[in-house]
């Protein structure tokens, strides 16, 4: 703790020093696993990518004192030995904890725990004045709230109090076919209601097949089963297990190791390496993916779909709806882009935080949709595509997640969010050399591009240029054997 300390100290001094200029700052983490492109400058950035330590685990109280740049994979390893894992367990490594609280994760546990910013019970916090200090559910209760999925606008995050819950070998997965987005919702609710499920997804492949998946912990796997995996390179990736069934044998039950199924997405990032197969002209057969393994993991790829411009043609968003209007909204979806397939994640609001929408009919239970695939590779409607998105998820009472771009202007934005409340925050606790939340999430590189080919016949047939797909195919492929994810400018 003692280190924690000095580069805690450290680092607020450096905060105060852009305080004290009334100059504005930004956070480097050294990674991300949001969509929109990021660059950053020492000079007008402090770097936080040394808190990364994981500082105790608790095992009687089931807490973990954590760092923010600690990845989910780091925290994992920390605290199995103990014989715990956190509540939430967001699906790729690579997430931080820091990163999972300020910018809103969610995974199959959170039909239970909620979201991981949930099971966060204080964190220690430098204000954008240099002061250091700690926000929890009775000490700075309003920058505790405020502080989650508010993606760093009120400090620089860096300790966080972490909830755990006891740990077994294995997952005992239960797979139940369905036939329909209705079927699916309606398996889903009952499976909500079984004391003995823990964990609980699934994956609609077509708009008549798909899978939901219930999981519970133990220890053993029983004679007559075979555990299956699905972190190594000859594995097969989790959701072609469930399509076609070689992984899995013909029992009801399967048994996974529990870090395999913690992370079973992270290799190819659920199913979009399957697209960027596809887009290279690359058969999707288990030689190539045993060979390309260390080159299709989730950091690589989502720093070369940034660095390609591919994010202005692949369309990424979570958006969480009711219940209710599942199939409507899966409807808009398949009439809309054809996107197939989509992921299903029942998800629980526990607290209520300034940045949830304003709207009093959106329910405490809800169903977050992944929709993960190509768009249009017209500029203009591709960002269309994805407004529909948006504005039909207000229209049925959804939320979308703000780690993806945002579509939306900046009045659109704040029709759905408690601005005055957000503000009044950043004003207590002087947060003004810290970007508002919109300065950071409303930056859409589709927009911009559009922006700049309307503004110059230079930039218009630059552009265009790019959009051969042979050139951003290359420009990404080269990104992910080359380079190293975000860097700082010097």
């Amino acid at each position: 703790m003692e280190q924690h300390h000095t580069r805690s100290q450290a680092l607020a001094q450096h905060v105060r020093r852009f305080y004290d200029r009334k100059q504005a700052f930004r956070v480097f983490h050294g990674g991300s696993t949001s969509t929109r492109r990021m660059v950053y400058n020492a000079a007008t950035s402090i770097d936080t990518s040394s808190f990364d330590h994981v500082l105790s685990v608790d095992k009687e109280s089931r807490l973990a004192l954590v760092e923010p740049n600690v990845n989910m994979g780091k925290l994992v390893d920390a605290t199995l030995p103990h014989g715990l894992i956190p509540a939430v367990v967001p699906e790729f490594a690579s997430i931080t904890v820091g990163g999972a609280f300020a910018g809103t994760a969610g995974e199959s546990s959170s039909f239970r725990h909620g979201l991981f910013e949930d099971t966060v019970l204080r964190i220690e916090i430098i204000l954008a004045n240099g002061e250091i200090v700690n926000a929890s559910d009775e000490e700075r209760a309003d920058l505790f709230h405020g502080s989650a999925s508010a993606f760093g606008t009120l400090g620089v995050l860096t300790m966080l109090e972490v909830r755990l819950v006891p740990a077994k070998r294995y997952m005992q997965l239960a797979l139940h076919p369905v036939t329909s987005s209705t079927n699916a919702v309606k398996k889903i609710e009952e499976l909500t209601l079984e004391g003995s499920v823990e964990y609980l997804d699934g994956i609609l492949y077509t708009p008549s097949s798909g899978v939901i998946m219930a999981g519970s912990l133990v220890d053993e796997v029983p004679s007559g089963h075979k555990a299956v995996r699905f972190s190594r390179r000859t594995d097969p990736w989790f959701y072609i297990s469930d399509l076609d069934g070689k992984a899995f044998s013909a029992l009801n039950h399967h048994f996974i190791p529990i870090k395999d199924y913690l992370f079973r997405y992270d290799r190819a990032a659920f199913w979009t390496a399957a697209w960027a197969f596809k887009y290279c002209y690359i058969q999707n057969w288990a030689f190539q993916r045993w060979l390309l393994d260390s080159i299709i993991k989730t950091p690589k790829m989502l720093h070369a779909f940034n660095k390609s411009g591919l994010a202005n043609q692949y369309i990424v968003q979570d958006i969480a709806i009711p219940f209710d209007h599942i199939p409507e909204y899966i409807n808009t979806i398949d009439k809309e882009t054809g996107i197939w397939p989509l992921w299903l994640c029942p998800l629980k609001q526990i607290r209520s935080w300034p940045l949830r929408p304003t709207d009093p009919q959106v329910p405490d239970k809800l169903m977050n949709v992944g929709i993960w695939g190509p768009g249009s590779r017209d500029l203009v409607k591709f960002v269309e595509q994805n407004r529909h998105l948006e504005t039909r998820a207000r229209d049925l009472h959804g939320i979308k997640c703000l780690y993806a771009q945002v579509y939306s202007s900046e009045d659109e934005f704040w029709q759905m969010y408690d601005r005055a409340s957000y503000e009044q925050l950043r004003e207590k606790y002087d947060a003004h050399t810290l970007p508002a939340v919109y300065d950071k999430v409303g930056k859409n590189s589709a927009i911009e591009e559009i922006r700049r080919r309307e503004g110059s016949k230079k930039e218009y047939y630059k552009g265009k240029a790019k959009d051969f797909w042979i050139v951003r195919g290359v420009y990404g492929a080269v990104c992910m054997l080359i380079e190293g994810g975000i860097q700082m400018k010097k």
